[in-house]
């Protein structure tokens, strides 16, 4: 036979899946979402469907969809559906409708109403069996909600798909993140998900949740996967981009693309993309693109930039229709924003490319603006962008070109495609850079011209484009040059375009002059103006081409610099006396101008080509050249002028910029400044600049350049106004450019400019940065730059006072408001200066603040002194917002009073007045404005204190109702500051009454102590008391907090005194171990100070009292109040020194350290013992006089001397213990303490373990003494203490005298002795052990006696609980320590553990499990056998103890003990089956105890084989049946109820195992059945239960016990035979054996003898209730075996014929309703034929 739990096992699964009796569909009607198993079971169908229709109504009101619901799943008609009995076609369709109703339902899970319609689809239609699949697709995106545990504790079975929820389903916990990802590993599982998702999106019934669920999911998958490419090519990336693709569907919600672009954007990442795939999912990204939300454009760009960082290929022209190049143009912030956070440059790079290819150019260069190409991209760009250069429009190209030429690859890429930059400007018909120098043109090659064209240019009238405005005209003529030199046509062009050569010339000029035109245009206008100044007649001077000559010069391409030279020679060769002034008209126009004659212009031309060679190689060297020009004493002021006016008169900026360079570096001595020379221009320019703009755009010169030029004409030390003026204005500009150009100007010059310039532009400067709306450049920042002295400083304070002077002798109070200044301060106007006067002392407030020069001046501080009182007006008056300035000027006094810091200034008391200070800081709300003015309070009282000294008390007065109240690290700092340095000061002036100026301190402190933040309440009273003095501070700190600590006692204020206590313990760590022993001294001294009883009001007491400002109130306190104050200041001080605390080391350590510290000094020693010495002195002079609060006292006395190492406190106690004249109790106390002492102490540790072998013998010698009881109690716990804990290492002799001593004190007759010597013996047999053995009887014997006497003791007595529970813990030790010497006793031990009433039911049941744990099992079982006579006498409590321990002694033995004592336990088990029988308990206990016992019972037989348990188990059925080895009497009917009761839960225990045991029985049962038909037995209970162990024997046979025909016979007889009088209470089982009979044995002549039997109780002639029984008993027949019954149906049809015209109506009914239907369905057919 196999084993029981494989018997049992396989008995389980043979009825897990069917639902036959009540227990089973108990289980499945159970399953629910909302109730526990045991609520659901007592629901019926109604009341679920009432709740499910509520939360299918609550639901449709969310969404209308639910509604069609009402009218399938939620109909009234549903309650009446069972799916068991549906077709097939019709469970199709109510799974269809159970999938549809879970997929809406998903969104909705996490709230009440859906899980309420879910219960009732669960309840009704057992979905968590049929539609679990679809139950938990639903339920997966709540998997880390409660609501998915009870999904999957609902589900009965996991489908195959969702083991892997196993584990979490057994654990009821919810599912990891991580586990979910292992779960869509599985690729079958991830199909399915997927497939479910694309069939939600396909009916639009996905969810946010849903989605977010799958794409989580999806993308932690695919990064797993990531080293596996293969496996997530072939196998999961099919999966994935199919439900993208049902995602990216048009009419997908917009969640939808969200998560396919997250989905796509990762896999791109992950995985590498064909070109194919990536054309195909970004056509699908931008399908509808222009109907997208922002939201979906955005991330469908960001997925489109993943997606393309791997194409190789080229993007479909497709692409332009659906994301069009307008969006990308009109929506720059978008783009911008996406290209910054996102990597889409390769996807905008490639859509460039599209554009290049369709030849859309005019949006090219915005989309090339988002791109941050590289060297590659460039290349590639160039090379397509050379394919369209002949189009017509080529802005947008110039654009592009232009962007590009800055690139680091831009030259590389023109030469991979064959190009040249000179080449591709020419293509372009502009200069893409400002200068060229790599351009290299032959000066001298003739030029090659076709004169042969047809091509016809346009006509210009413009006489000269020198002074021409026509910027428009001029940029047409250079196009059409530029293709004319290009084509080689440029004699038709000049021929056909201009009026005159002069025309030409101007032209050619300006053509080389500007960069608007390629560098080989213009070296070929070079070219041709070299040869047409040549060619002109003799008559024409040139000299006024020089300073244009001069300032191509300077150009960057030497070639242009060498046909400047040449230009240069040409005039330089013209004939001096010429009278003609070649291109005068052209070049000034109508202008005045002055001009030298040709003469002097020939010499300038030779001068300059002095070293024309070197001005050709370098570009510079035409400045040198100019100078040396100016230099000559002739003719060189004359040169300077003329170049003046030529610079006064040029209209090209390029030329413009670089005559007035060549003026301000080439500077003549005597002559006037460039300033003053050009300051007609200045004047003009920054109203004209809009013009000089345009001008640079066309001529392509940098209009920074200009502005450069320009400003730097103001120049190191100037002298005039008028460049100031220009700079002012320049500032003032409405150009950004021109305004920061001025300011960088001003920085840099500032410092050479005369005081008045600087403190003008310094004014202007924080005017602007005051009214920063109306500038264009950093004003704040330029005013840092700029270097400001003390003096600048100053007199800009002065320009922004209110009051300009402060007058002298003026009181020193605080200033009033003025009701005729707060009226005047509405008006609108004047509110307007007052704003911006506070904006401007602000600015300058910052600077000083910032700025880095030197600030000690007194007369700035003065000055801040005056702006702080016009603050307070502006703040006060006007409402102001000040509070910001108010805190700059703070810092800024801070900041000057530390530059003053080792000066000896004499300051002015009635300009330096602190009481300014003090009520700016009262009056203002800023904390941080109040700190700050306190920390300048702190540096003047360091500096000057005279000057702050008459407002100290206000201050700290101050300080302490709102300063330290703040919770910041500033304010704490502040505080500390202030303390540390107005402290000093005023102790050091306070020479007289210094003590009391102490005291006023510390109590204006303490008094602000509840305000101050906890963790900042240490650090600032160490700082106070370390900066006044450690030894006369800190034991007054602690008297004036402990004086709050009485008061927070007083009002009950628990959570308040702790937190005093905590400060007061973190405090007095923080200093050294002398100080802390000092301030304990000085506390005890100040607390003998306080009175214990009331003082006299006017008494000389009183007086002294009231004149100190630490005792507060005490003078007037009364006697109760006194008292309750001197206890509770002990006790604080005790808390707070003394006691250990967990903060940093308590001064026991720091005491230990010192004295075992081998480096410590004996004079530090000294000072530590001397210290030490005072404190014990005092408290014990103290302890002598005081009575009232003695026990606070001798508690602080205790802990102080706990303050020393264990060593050395034994040796300060053990000359006290031996003091044979000390009062008992101080000696107590002191005992006490000792104890406590060494309780704290490590087991482990040497020194403890000597000292308590040293006080081991003191306290046995206080015990023999015969000493005070309490003080012989005291002593015996301690030394019960040091034995348990130390007993290992304490000499074992002294140990057995020990408990020598102590077993002497067992017979006392004082109980607290005995308690002690109960405790000590206990620690010395738990140290001993079996060496204790020799006095067992002093130990044992009077155990039992003081038990037995402690039963006397009133229950309310504590001496009684504690006699009885060491009593206890004596007899547990001595089990553990000498269980064989024990045995003896077990009985007893037994009986006196039940007994002890006092000790809880949960350690009495503890030494029950010791004594079984630690005696022999058998033992123990014999005991426990015999000594039930005793315990049924007992209390519950003590009964339930005692077959608890009988429980655990079955559980502990093994098979071999059970057996040898089975005989024992049965005769015990039957003499507890009598138990009911003679207690008097209620029926509840007796309940209790009797299911212990079967408990006991099954627990036994669970040990036992069949060979031993059966003989015992026929001994059982003779007491049952026949009274055999009865004891009490017991009634018959008793007995079979006790065994039948215990005989069912054997059998649900064993199950078919003891089905055979039916057979000894069986006869009896017989008997008993009749009797009960014949009345001669009547008691219901105990028929029913014999029935029901029918019912249970029929269930579980397994072997065809029942089956044998005599044994089915007897008992179907005996069974039948009771519908006679069967009462109606147990009808029910009744049947229910019937039907279980009938399932069981199923043969033919079984059923026919059963359906005899049942149709002779069915007859007319039978009583009403036999019918009906019987009736009911043939309906459950058919309902269990009915198909086997057809061929009895003839047989039955004539009795159902009968008993349908019944004159019982209810067993009419029972017949119709019952019997009838169910026959019915079995046969699929109507009764009715055959009754017919």
């Amino acid at each position: 036979m196999s084993s029981l739990s494989a018997q049992l096992a396989t008995i389980a699964q043979n009825n897990a899946s069917v639902a036959l009796d009540r227990k089973s569909r108990h289980k499945l009607h159970s399953a629910s979402l909302i109730y526990d198993a045991k609520t659901a079971a007592t629901q019926d169908y109604d009341l679920i469907y009432t709740l499910g229709l509520e939360g299918l109504e609550e639901l449709e009101t969310i969404d209308r969809r639910f509604g069609r619901f009402k009218l399938s799943l939620f109909s009234e008609t549903a309650v009446q559906v069972d799916r068991n009995v549906q077709t097939k076609e019709e469970v199709a369709a109510l799974d269809a409708g159970i999938e549809t109703f879970l997929a809406l339902a998903g969104p909705y899970l996490h709230l009440a109403p859906a899980i309420k319609a879910t219960e009732w689809l669960l309840r009704r239609f057992q979905i968590n069996i049929h539609n679990k699949e679809a139950l938990l697709l639903a339920a997966l995106p709540h998997y880390a909600t409660q609501l998915f545990v009870k999904v999957l504790h609902v589900v009965k079975e996991l489908p195959l798909l969702f083991l892997w929820l196993d584990g979490y389903k057994k654990s009821l916990k919810n599912p990891t993140r991580v586990s979910m990802v292992k779960g869509f590993l599985n690729v079958e599982f991830f199909q399915l998900y997927s497939d479910f998702l694309n069939g939600q999106m396909k009916k639009h019934n996905e969810y946010s949740l849903q989605l977010v669920f799958y794409v989580s999911c999806a993308i932690s998958l695919t990064a797993s996967l990531a080293q596996d490419l293969p496996r997530l090519n072939e196998v999961y990336m099919p999966i994935i981009l199919e439900t993208a693709g049902h995602m990216l569907l048009p009419k997908t919600s917009n969640d939808c693309k969200i998560a396919a672009h997250s989905v796509l954007s990762v896999l791109a990442a992950v995985a590498p993309l064909g070109d194919a795939l990536i054309a195909s999912i970004t056509d699908s990204l931008f399908a509808g693109f222009a109907d997208m939300d922002v939201s979906i454009q955005k991330s469908a760009l960001v997925c489109a930039g993943k997606l393309t960082s791997t194409l190789t290929a080229d993007l479909d022209a497709a692409l332009l229709t659906k994301l069009k190049p307008q969006f990308l143009v009109e929506n720059v912030d978008l783009v911008t924003e996406i290209a910054a956070n996102h990597k889409i440059h390769d996807f905008l790079f490639q859509y460039a490319r599209l554009l290049i290819a369709t030849k859309q150019l005019a949006y090219l260069p915005q989309v090339l603006d988002y791109v941050q190409l590289n060297a590659f991209q460039v290349k590639k760009i160039v090379q397509e962008l050379t394919t369209v250069l002949d189009a017509e429009d080529k802005t947008p190209l110039i654009a592009v070109f232009e962007s590009l030429v800055a690139h680091s690859g831009f030259a590389a890429a023109l030469t991979a495609s064959n190009l040249a930059l000179t080449d591709l400007e020419m293509a372009l018909t502009c200069t893409l850079t400002s200068e060229e120098t790599a351009v290299v043109f032959d000066t001298e090659e003739p030029l090659e011209e076709d004169e042969e064209t047809t091509e016809v240019f346009a006509a210009s009238a413009t006489p000269s484009f020198i002074t021409s405005t026509d910027h428009a005209e001029f940029r047409v003529l250079v196009n059409t040059y530029v293709r004319a030199v290009a084509a080689k046509t440029t004699n038709a062009f000049f021929k056909q375009s201009f009026v005159s050569p002069a025309a030409s010339l101007s032209f050619l000029v300006r053509v080389a002059a500007a960069s608007a035109a390629p560098m080989p245009a213009r070296l070929v206008a070079m070219r041709l103006v070299r040869m047409r100044t040549r060619d002109l007649p003799a008559h024409y001077a040139l000299h006024l081409l020089i300073p244009f000559a001069v300032t191509l010069c300077a150009h960057a391409n030497q070639t242009m610099r060498q046909m400047a030279v040449d230009i240069l020679r040409a005039i330089a060769a013209r004939d001096p006396k010429a009278k003609d002034l070649f291109l005068f008209a052209e070049i000034y126009a109508d202008k005045d101008v002055a001009i030298i004659s040709p003469a002097d212009g020939q010499l300038l031309a030779q001068k300059l080509l002095a070293h024309a060679d070197e001005v050709a190689l370098d570009q510079q060297q035409v400045y040198k050249s100019a100078a040396a020009a100016f230099a000559e004493k002739k003719t060189g002021k004359l040169a300077y002028a003329f170049f003046t006016s030529q610079a006064l008169a040029a209209t090209l900026p390029a030329v413009k910029a670089k005559l007035i360079h060549v003026l301000s570096v080439c500077s003549v001595k005597g002559a006037a400044a460039p300033s003053q020379l050009l300051a007609p221009f200045l004047a003009t320019y920054v109203a004209e600049r809009a013009a000089w703009e345009a001008a640079c755009a066309v001529s392509k010169f940098s209009l920074t350049d200009l502005d450069t030029e320009v400003v730097g004409i103001v120049g190191e030390r100037e002298k005039h106004e008028n460049a100031i003026a220009f700079l002012v204005a320049a500032l003032e500009a409405s150009s950004e450019q021109l305004a920061e150009t001025a300011a960088a100007r001003v920085v840099a010059i500032f410092g050479t400019l005369k005081p008045e310039f600087q403190q003008k532009l310094a004014e202007t400067i924080v005017q602007h940065a005051a009214n920063d709306a109306t500038i264009e450049y950093d004003a704040v920042g330029t005013l840092q730059a700029l270097n400001l002295d003390n003096k600048t400083f100053v007199g800009l304070f002065q320009g922004c006072q209110l009051n300009q002077t402060m007058p002298a002798g003026v009181a020193k109070r605080r200033r009033r408001s003025s009701t005729a200044t707060k009226q005047a301060m509405k008006d609108t106007e004047v509110s307007k200066i007052a704003s911006d006067h506070l904006k401007k002392v602000t600015v300058l407030l910052e600077l000083v603040e910032r700025s880095q020069g030197p600030q000690d001046s007194p007369a700035l501080l003065q000055a801040l002194f005056s702006i702080l009182a016009d603050l307070e007006t502006l703040g006060s008056d006007g409402n102001m917002p000040v509070l910001y300035a108010q805190e700059t000027l703070a810092a800024s006094m801070l900041k000057v009073v530390g530059g003053l810091k080792g000066q000896n200034f004499v300051f002015d008391l009635n300009s330096i007045r602190a009481d300014v200070i003090v009520a700016t800081i009262r009056a203002s709300p800023s904390p941080q404005v109040q700190n700050r003015l306190l920390l300048v309070v702190a540096a003047l009282a360091a500096l000057a204190p005279e000057i702050v000294l008459h407002s100290v008390m206000p201050i700290f007065t101050f300080m302490g109702a709102h300063t330290i109240r703040q919770d910041d690290e500033f304010s704490a700092h502040v505080v500390e500051q202030t303390i540390m340095c107005v402290v000093p000061a005023l102790a050091a002036t306070a020479v007289h009454g210094r003590v009391e100026e102490i005291e006023f301190l510390l109590t204006s402190f303490a008094s602000a102590f509840a305000h101050i933040p906890r963790h900042r309440r240490v650090r600032l009273f160490t700082t106070l008391a370390t900066t006044l003095g450690v030894q006369h501070t800190v034991h007054l700190i602690l008297f004036l907090t402990g004086q709050q600590y009485a008061a927070a006692i007083t009002k009950h204020k628990a959570a308040e005194a702790r937190a005093l206590v905590e400060f007061a313990a973190a405090f007095v760590q923080t200093f050294s171990v002398e100080q802390q022993l000092t301030a304990l001294t000085g506390y005890v001294r100040v607390w003998q100070q306080v009175p214990a009883h009331a003082v006299e009001r006017d008494s000389a007491r009183a007086a002294e009292l009231s004149s100190r400002p630490i005792f507060g109130a005490i003078a007037t306190a009364t006697t109760a109040e006194l008292g309750a104050l001197r206890a509770s200041l002990v006790t604080f001080i005790d808390l707070a020194v003394t006691a250990e605390h967990n903060a940093v080391p308590s001064l026991r350590l720091k005491i230990a350290s010192i004295l075992l510290d081998m480096r410590s000094s004996d004079e530090q020693l000294e000072h530590i013992s001397a210290a030490f010495r005072d404190v014990i002195q005092l408290l014990l002079a103290v302890v002598d006089t005081e009575d009232v609060v003695s026990d606070a006292l001798f508690k602080l006395l205790g802990n102080t001397l706990n303050l020393l190492p264990i060593g050395h406190f034994v040796e300060s106690i053990s000359k006290l213990l031996t003091d044979t004249s000390a009062d008992a109790r101080t000696l107590r106390h002191v005992t006490v303490l000792a104890g406590t002492k060494f309780d704290a102490e490590s087991a482990e540790d040497a020194n403890a373990q000597a000292s308590a072998n040293a006080l081991l013998p003191i306290l046995n010698e206080m015990v023999q003494a015969q000493c005070a009881a309490e003080l012989a109690q005291a002593a015996l716990d301690t030394a019960a203490l040091l034995i348990a804990k130390f007993g290992a290492s304490i000499d074992a002799a002294m140990l057995t005298a020990t408990l020598s001593v102590t077993t002497a004190t067992l017979s006392s007759p004082v109980p607290e002795i005995v308690i002690g010597a109960l405790n000590v013996v206990t620690s010395l047999v738990s140290v001993l052990g079996v060496k204790m053995i020799g006095f067992f009887p002093k130990i044992v014997p009077p155990a039992f006696r003081i038990f037995e006497d402690s039963l006397v003791l009133s229950d309310d007595s504590d001496s009684k609980q504690l006699l009885q529970t060491l009593t206890v813990v004596l007899f547990s030790c001595l089990v553990r320590r000498i269980p064989a010497f024990m045995t003896s006793n077990l009985d007893q031990t037994f009986t006196l553990v039940l007994r002890a009433s006092t000790i809880s039911e949960k350690t009495r049941a503890s030494i029950l499990d010791v004594i079984v744990q630690h005696m022999d099992v058998k033992t123990v079982m014999k005991s426990l056998c015999s000594i039930w006579n005793t315990v049924r006498v007992m209390d519950p409590i003590a009964i339930g103890l005692f077959l608890h321990a009988m429980e655990f002694t079955i559980k502990s033995m093994d098979k071999k003990a059970a057996a040898a004592q089975a005989t024992s336990f049965v005769k015990f088990m039957l003499h507890a089956f009598e138990f009911r029988n003679e207690s008097e308990l209620d029926n509840n206990s007796v309940h209790r105890i009797e299911a212990s016992v079967f408990q006991c019972g099954i627990e036994y037989v669970m040990k036992l084989n069949d060979k031993t348990f059966r003989p015992l188990f026929a001994n059982m059925v003779r007491w049952a049946v026949n009274g055999e080895g009865s004891k009490t009497g017991i009634s018959e009917i008793h007995r079979l109820l006790a065994f039948f009761r215990f005989f069912n839960k054997l059998q649900e225990s064993l199950k078919s195992i003891v089905t055979s045991y039916y057979s000894y029985i069986l006869e009896s049962v017989d008997k008993i059945l009749v009797r009960f038909v014949s009345g001669d037995l009547d008691d219901i209970n105990l028929r029913r239960i014999i029935i029901i162990s029918l019912t249970s024997s029929f269930k579980y046979d397994q072997d065809e016990f029942w089956q044998q025909q005599s044994r089915f016979e007897v008992v179907l007889q005996a069974l039948t035979s009771q519908c006679t009088n069967i009462e109606d209470g147990i009808g029910k089982y009744l049947v229910k054996a019937i039907s279980a009979l009938a399932q069981n044995c199923t043969a033919d002549e079984h059923n026919k003898k059963m359906n005899e039997l049942l149709l002779s109780h069915m007859r007319l002639n039978c009583g009403a209730r036999e019918k009906f029984w019987a009736t009911r008993a043939m309906k459950m027949v058919y309902q269990k075996v009915g198909e086997n019954w057809l061929s009895l149906l003839p047989q039955l049809v004539p009795i159902i014929a009968e008993l349908l015209e019944d004159d019982d109506e209810e067993v009419e009914m029972e017949v119709r309703g019952g019997l009838v239907r169910v026959i019915e369905s079995v046969l699929g057919e109507p009764l009715d034929r055959y009754l017919d």
